[in-house]
């Protein structure tokens, strides 16, 4: 259950810190089972659901549950996600529909101008879905921290609901909030996510067609084509003969040809 899910963290993370990091049971428990909670409610079997206790033998300050669309991101480095923050003082429990400030970060090195970008892609990210207005209204939080991630995660906010700790919705509460947050995040990856869209490849290869509707279907084609994990994946489950001819560039071409091999979309 959600709700079981988010009391377990809450009460426990304060102390669990205090204790040795490396094989704790609730680090395991942010790991494995609370997710599997969470995963429990998602419908789409290719979103992928993690969390994060901390790395490196060190607990985090802002421990989190995230669920990740794979056509954006697999991880909260980059891209847009749904995720659940809890504050540093365990008093508050976000769902935030919020995006990966590493990468932010390393362009703009942690300062103020990465906080500002951050802002600047939440507030695109709110444009792009007004429905949010409806219901997941937040559009700040506090993490009781001063550090450059708990802040950057603030700036990244783009929509969602905050929770007392200490006096959490009932279990049909969080998961209507839930399926309502899982709604909006396909809409706002169907329409663009937190990327701006490049107007000139836009028409470079559109020249007759400006409308919003293919902008945003160009913008999530692109992401994907560009997304290079994607055809690594393929390439490993399908291995280097073609599927539609049985050709192999090794056989042919000897060592030049091994490993290679085009990937293409089912679905262009």
């Amino acid at each position: 259950m959600i709700r079981d899910t988010l009391l377990e963290i809450s009460n426990s993370y304060l102390l669990a810190k205090t204790q040795p990091f490396a094989g704790h049971p609730l680090g395991g428990f942010l790991r494995s089972q609370g997710p599997e909670q969470i995963r429990s409610y998602v419908t789409d079997p290719s979103f992928i659901v993690y969390g994060s206790s901390g790395s490196s033998g060190r607990w985090t300050h802002v421990p989190w549950i995230g669920i990740f669309d794979p056509e954006v991101t697999t991880g909260a480095q980059t891209g847009c996600y749904l995720v659940y923050l809890f504050s540093t003082d365990m008093e508050r429990i976000y769902l935030s529909m919020s995006q990966g400030t590493t990468e932010v970060s390393n362009e703009f090195d942690q300062t103020k101008a990465a906080l500002a970008e951050l802002d600047r892609r939440a507030a695109l990210m709110r444009d792009r879905v007004p429905e949010y207005k409806g219901r997941l209204t937040l559009k700040a939080i506090d993490l009781a921290a001063t550090t450059y991630f708990p802040r950057g995660y603030a700036a990244g906010l783009a929509f969602g609901f905050g929770y007392d700790a200490n006096d959490i919705p009932s279990e049909d509460d969080l998961r209507k909030d839930l399926i309502e947050g899982l709604r909006l995040y396909r809409l706002l990856v169907s329409r663009g996510g937190a990327s701006p869209l490049h107007e000139k490849d836009f028409e470079d290869e559109h020249e007759d067609d400006g409308s919003s509707i293919e902008r945003r279907r160009y913008t999530r084609h692109r992401h994907i084509e560009r997304n290079s994990a994607l055809p690594k994946k393929a390439k490993a489950f399908h291995g280097y003969r073609c599927q539609a001819c049985c050709f192999d560039f090794e056989s042919a071409y000897g060592e030049l040809g091994r490993h290679y091999i085009e990937a293409h979309h089912l679905t262009p």
